[in-house]
């Protein structure tokens, strides 16, 4: 396309920013970069962090409980929340300094580690479309499970071909509307799509689980379009909810007060979510608060520290809680 001013444009077609490049300049994300063909994907096979990790790291409690994830990250991001616990790694733009690993490496690796999923961390997996969609496929060709952490700000059709391959994910809930369009710089001109997201993805039987990051100001009252999402059953949801204390410290944030994560975590827990968990404090009650209990039956069925876990076979309702 040209614009007004007769330049030759391009138009990224993968979240809701739609960024209309010139050729030579560069996406908001920093992976996509335009030449006089069209948009290229610079960011293919580079990467920046690889850990062998605990499953529960992600945070994933009820999707393969127990086991070893080999968590792989490129770069770039779609957003720029101003809470990010990584901000080195996803607002940088460009692949210096990452290393290049192809899909069918990655999965040898984790083969070789005895992971049995593999989980694109770190960085927006979103914005790495074209390298997830092709890592996907070589993990469920070897037998490995492969899952995702993303904030889900995409457009419908690159959403659905992610649900298609993927069988886990992680999405970041951040609030209202107001706090992606302030703290994190999405486009003001288009609606925030992430409760459609979470949405289909549960209706696509994806195993699914949100987070929450808290951040100083964080109130109950930035989480409750979360309680509209259809995913209740009878007035509940199974879905895991993970409340994360954020202790990212700058010139714009400051800790937030424990209190504040206990509030919003049993404000979800009394609208209808039955396993929501606290991170990133250590208390007695922040532990209590990370183990989960058969809403049916009372019984405690796994109980967590920072580098515990232990996970019990079934409960006396013989509920199938873990994934």
């Amino acid at each position: 396309m040209k614009d007004k001013q007769d330049r030759l444009l391009f138009e990224c077609k993968i979240c809701p920013r739609r960024c209309k490049l010139e050729p030579k300049q560069v996406g908001f994300c920093g992976t996509r970069v335009a030449d006089n063909d069209g948009i290229r994907f610079e960011g293919y096979g580079r990467i920046s962090n690889m850990a062998v990790e605990p499953i529960e790291k992600k945070p994933f409690f009820h999707f393969k409980p127990g086991t070893k994830v080999l968590s792989v990250g490129g770069y770039g991001c779609n957003l720029d929340c101003d809470f990010c616990n990584t901000r080195e790694i996803s607002q940088k733009h460009d692949p210096d300094g990452c290393k290049y690993f192809s899909p069918s490496a990655i999965v040898h690796l984790a083969v070789a580690k005895g992971c049995s999923t593999v989980c694109m961390d770190y960085s927006e997996p979103i914005v790495f479309y074209e390298f997830l969609i092709d890592l996907a496929n070589k993990c469920h060709d070897r037998g490995i499970f492969f899952a995702i952490n993303t904030n889900a700000y995409v457009n419908d059709n690159i959403w659905e071909n992610i649900l298609d391959v993927t069988d886990a994910l992680n999405i970041d809930w951040k609030g209202k509307s107001c706090v992606y369009h302030n703290r994190c710089k999405s486009d003001q001109s288009r609606p925030i799509p992430i409760s459609n997201r979470i949405e289909r993805s549960i209706k696509n039987n994806n195993h699914v689980e949100i987070s929450i990051p808290v951040y100083r100001d964080s109130v109950e009252d930035d989480f409750k379009d979360l309680l509209f999402i259809d995913i209740f059953n009878n007035g509940k949801s199974d879905i895991p909810v993970h409340v994360l204390k954020i202790l990212l410290v700058d010139e714009n944030n400051s800790i937030a007060k424990d209190n504040a994560v206990f509030n919003i975590a049993q404000f979800l827990k009394s609208n209808g979510f039955n396993f929501v968990y606290v991170h990133n404090i250590y208390s007695e009650k922040a532990k209590n608060m990370r183990s989960t209990t058969c809403p049916n039956c009372g019984l405690v069925v796994a109980t967590r520290d920072p580098f515990k876990f232990e996970i019990r076979e079934g409960c006396k309702c013989n509920q199938s809680i873990f994934k």
